[in-house]
């Protein structure tokens, strides 16, 4: 993921910048130290949010402040801070999340012209359910005609949240310089 100059008044720092669903949060489990993490609603409305990483908010923030509602800039754009967190596991796509400004999908799409391209996507299934048959129905997914790849993986993500056999946090994206 690119790292962006992530500005706060005279406080700053170099961060990776990542665009993700709700969901993503219980790939890579996070715990929220203030606020709370993306949701649908960030989603549909492609809100100006942001959800930053435990070292993001130390560079910026002075310590016991409370940033949610202020304001930062991330590679020259302004995002309002909903939550900060650090991560609970091993799942590190694209750098660790302590140092990642995290965007709802949706924005990250607009905020830098991505369109439909999408990045990466995971998921995970539920202990009773064999990770290979949720491997192979991704795999038929992103074996589909290209146009309907995303229409199609989000049906999916909803039938397999219905019927408890897991969960997938993609898309995700990065943001373009």
């Amino acid at each position: 993921f690119p790292s962006h100059d992530t500005v706060r008044g005279e406080k700053a720092g170099t961060f990776g910048t990542r665009g993700c669903y709700p969901d993503y949060a219980k790939i890579e489990e996070q715990k929220c130290l203030y606020g709370r993490y993306i949701n649908d609603v960030d989603i549909q409305e492609n809100r100006k949010v942001c959800y930053i990483g435990q070292s993001v908010y130390k560079a910026l923030f002075e310590p016991g402040e409370d940033p949610i509602g202020k304001v930062i800039r991330s590679n020259g754009i302004y995002y309002r801070v909903i939550g900060v967190g650090t991560g609970l596991s091993n799942v590190q796509i694209g750098g660790r999340s302590d140092e990642m400004v995290v965007l709802p999908f949706t924005t990250m799409q607009k905020a830098y012209n991505q369109g439909d391209v999408v990045h990466f996507i995971a998921a995970t299934a539920k202990d009773d359910v064999d990770a290979s048959v949720i491997e192979k129905e991704i795999k038929a997914i992103l074996t589909a005609d290209q146009v309907k790849l995303y229409d199609e993986m989000l049906k999916r993500r909803e039938e397999m949240r219905r019927n408890g056999q897991g969960r997938m946090g993609g898309p995700g994206g990065q943001g373009r310089q």
